[in-house]
């Protein structure tokens, strides 16, 4: 198929596109179609969505409630302990994980493993990590300094 052997949709082009303002005799002339005067007769006349002809709306008479904690929540960045394994490092901190691409410099969030598997001997220097995690790590004999 071609560009120009395009065609649209059987009866989908049958609504020609309203003409207005062009004399009594189209019967769309005049005021086109919007009645007198008034509001909605202007070419900008619908108000706000949320407004109730100037009676207090919904949205101001009802009371406030809840607390969002967007900005107060500590952000942590998770590392998980399969990303570590693959470092073939045995000390990992913080600067470890910068060189090798896995957290931002740019970011001075705390940093918490997560995980339950690892099979080699690792020294973790880190803020927070979890309890299956550190179990896991143990077990294989690394070490866990909390910063």
């Amino acid at each position: 198929m071609k560009l120009h052997e395009l065609k649209s949709a059987p009866k989908s082009r049958n609504h020609k596109a309203k003409v207005v303002g062009r004399g009594h005799g189209s019967g769309l002339g005049k005021t086109s179609g919007r009645g007198q005067k008034g509001q909605k007769a202007r070419k900008s006349g619908r108000t706000r969505p949320g407004f109730e002809g100037g009676q207090t709306p919904l949205y101001r008479r009802l009371p406030k409630f809840g607390f969002q904690t967007v900005g107060f929540k500590k952000q942590t960045l998770s590392v998980s302990l399969d990303i570590i394994a693959k470092l073939n490092e045995t000390t990992i901190d913080r600067e470890l994980l910068v060189k090798h691409g896995i957290i931002s410099s740019k970011t001075n969030e705390p940093i918490k493993v997560i995980g339950n598997k690892i099979d080699k001997k690792i020294h973790l220097k880190i803020n927070k990590i979890s309890e299956g995690a550190k179990k896991a790590i143990q077990s294989a004999g690394g070490s866990i300094e909390l910063i």
